[in-house]
């Protein structure tokens, strides 16, 4: 889905003959009115697919420089930053600085492109500030004139290797892992550094993400229109395949992509996945599983002050019926043992039906 791109400025890094990065930004920002639709679709359509991770901000031994710049430019009251210009160039300062550092020395250099911009979900504005860097990619075109070859440099816009999204309200909100970020494994030594120019960490809680792997399969599934007994299989399967790759494989986490492709065969099916994976359950492109909540995703299972319940998703609407109206579970096929303890505690008359 296309968003509105609000601001947008452009910053060369560039390494002189000291090997010195060196930033340089526009005097002017972009006018966001001459971008071509193509550039605009690209542009707010750019974080999705493979290779996403999210995070929060470091607060601690003290908060990440780039948040603080974000801080003191932002105006809460209008959703809009009082000096994009001024922060754009700061943030490019920023990253040169981490470029001359260390090992960092010998990242490539070249552009970093900020831009901020506004989505539409279900009448509710969402604000996202978001950081590119490109390097520069030798290609090959033809000369119209002399119809030869000749060299060329130019950069891709069509797959992103290095980039960060920050959703605004959630950051505002305080709300956890409001970073969406991607480092690339072809863009060398500055991806490691990328990071630390965000300030920027990832969280894993193995339990909670498995809860939100099952709750962003379940989600797929509805919005794709798949009948309730297909999802149960679908989240069975989900399991066996994590339950197979850390037994078999000795995998420590699940690569999403990879889960994405088995459970959602279709090219489509299989993006939207990971787009509701990343952007509204906050996943990353691999997750830790846990063992205890993976089990939930073939069964049922919850307690009160008076009872346990577990069963197994595909026995609803077969041996467990569910009244939606009044919220009840009616149990068919109770086993004989339970049938004979319900009546050894029943009073002589209830057993008679009297």
């Amino acid at each position: 889905m296309e968003g509105t791109i609000h601001n947008l400025i452009i910053s060369s890094i560039k390494r002189d003959d000291k090997n010195i990065a060196i930033s340089k930004t526009r005097e002017e920002e972009n006018d966001v009115t001459k971008l071509s639709e193509n550039v605009t679709t690209k542009l707010t359509t750019l974080f999705k697919g493979g290779g996403m991770k999210v995070g929060e901000f470091i607060k601690e031994p003290e908060e990440s420089a780039f948040s603080n710049l974000m801080a003191g430019s932002f105006k809460h009251e209008s959703m809009r930053f009082k000096d994009y210009r001024k922060l754009s160039t700061l943030f490019a300062e920023l990253l040169a600085r981490k470029l001359n550092k260390a090992q960092a020395v010998n990242a490539r250099d070249g552009f970093l492109i900020t831009y901020y911009y506004s989505q539409d979900f279900n009448d509710e504005e969402v604000y996202y500030l978001c950081t590119v860097f490109l390097h520069r990619i030798d290609g090959t075109d033809i000369n119209d004139q002399e119809l030869i070859f000749e060299d060329i440099e130019r950069i891709n816009l069509d797959s992103l290797n290095l980039g960060a999204k920050i959703c605004l309200n959630d950051w505002i909100e305080n709300e956890p892992r409001p970073i969406s970020f991607k480092l690339g494994k072809g863009t060398g030594d500055v991806r490691r550094y990328f990071q630390d120019f965000l300030g920027c960490t990832e969280p894993s809680d193995y339990k909670a993400d498995t809860n939100a792997l099952k709750d962003a399969i379940t989600e797929t599934c509805q919005r794709l229109g798949i009948p309730t007994e297909q999802i149960s299989i679908i989240c069975e399967s989900a399991q066996a395949y994590c339950n197979d790759r850390m037994k078999n494989y000795d995998e420590e986490r699940i690569s999403l992509e990879c889960l994405s492709m088995h459970l959602f065969p279709k090219e489509d099916d299989s993006n939207q996945f990971l787009d509701i994976a990343h952007n509204e359950f906050k996943l990353s492109d691999t997750i830790g599983i846990d063992r205890t909540a993976l089990r939930s995703f073939s069964r049922i299972q919850g307690e009160n002050k008076d009872y346990k319940l577990s069963f197994n998703t595909g026995a609803l609407n077969k041996s467990i019926i569910f009244d939606r109206n009044h919220k009840t579970l009616t149990f068919k096929d109770l086993p004989q043992d339970i049938l004979d303890d319900v009546l050894a505690y029943l009073p002589p008359a209830d057993k008679q039906g009297e």
